[in-house]
């Protein structure tokens, strides 16, 4: 299996699958094109059973995946402006990412929900702060908004990240929602109210864009609705 990453802003995924054992996990709807070769066969009972499917339903997360085999190419676009990387899996406990990280897998890769909060309705338009677990051994591909950056905490190293700016990190590192301090951040400070707590060693990827509040910025924009 060969993997190449094009485009900006909006990137897209290609995946060369070169032997029938090649297996591809795609969540339903996103594959944008493949060669006629391709075999796809949908399924909600695997990757995690109907518990598990009903867990990803609960926090937001498809019900329903694409897999993908044979021999052929296959295009995934991504559906947010930014970046996409892929991370390897090696049977680990994984890493945590935002709601919409996930783009495409192989090997025993499994998808869940793996952290759920709400955090009001303001800041994630009453949907709540919710991570993806990715875990199992191979490898996925991940959607960033914008662009990333990467940093490796040391042991005891703490960053303090804002919920939307979350892009992924590693499953076992200590985390935690901190409310931020200080009235008079918490009215006048423009941050919100609350900050993601990330406590090394481990990995995080910090995404630039934050999905909800560019969706705020554009709503003045945006058509209104017919009463």
């Amino acid at each position: 299996m060969q993997a190449n990453t094009s485009g900006s802003p909006m990137s897209v995924l290609e995946v060369l699958l070169e032997s029938p054992e090649d297996r591809l996990l795609v969540e339903a709807g996103k594959a944008a094109w493949m060669d006629h070769t391709v075999q796809m066969r949908t399924t909600a009972m695997e990757h995690g059973g109907l518990l598990g499917a009903l867990k990803r339903a609960a926090g937001g997360g498809p019900w329903f995946w694409s897999e993908l085999s044979g021999a052929g190419r296959v295009g995934i676009a991504a559906t947010l402006p930014g970046s996409i990387e892929s991370i390897e899996l090696q049977g680990t406990q994984g890493v945590l990412a935002h709601r919409s990280a996930f783009l495409a897998g192989s090997g025993n890769v499994q998808v869940g929900v793996g952290f759920q909060k709400r955090l009001g309705a303001g800041i994630f338009g009453g949907e709540g702060f919710i991570l993806q677990h990715l875990s199992g051994d191979g490898t996925v591909w991940i959607q960033l908004g914008g662009s990333f950056v990467t940093y490796n905490l040391e042991a005891g190293e703490t960053l303090l990240i804002h919920p939307q700016h979350v892009g992924m990190f590693d499953a076992h590192m200590s985390f935690d929602i901190t409310m931020v301090r200080g009235i008079r951040n918490r009215l006048f400070g423009g941050e919100g109210l609350f900050f993601c707590r990330l406590q090394g060693p481990g990995r995080v990827y910090c995404q630039s864009m934050a999905v909800a509040q560019l969706a705020q910025d554009l709503e003045p924009y945006l058509p209104s609705r017919p009463s």
